[in-house]
């Protein structure tokens, strides 16, 4: 029996301590997992807005384009 006992106490604490730090291991992964997720979400905000901005400007040089090619058609029938 006392060997029973001497066991347990001497393996007693680093089972606990392993068991520790296998809840706090679980937690960190869950916190950065929230942490990405969050992050991902942001940044699917991010790339939305600036394709919007860029199909913007895509169609003002357009634009330009098309009124400088008017012009250009205005000069040459000028001549």
């Amino acid at each position: 029996m006392s060997d029973i006992v001497t066991i347990i106490s001497t393996v007693g604490f680093p089972i606990a301590a392993c068991i520790g730090m296998g809840w706090f291991v679980k937690y960190q992964t869950d916190l950065n997992n929230k942490n990405l997720n969050q992050m991902r979400t942001e940044q699917l905000d991010q790339i939305k807005i600036m394709t919007n901005a860029v199909n913007n400007n895509t169609k003002a040089l357009q634009q330009l384009v098309d009124r400088l090619d008017l012009c250009e058609a205005i000069k040459e029938k000028e001549i």
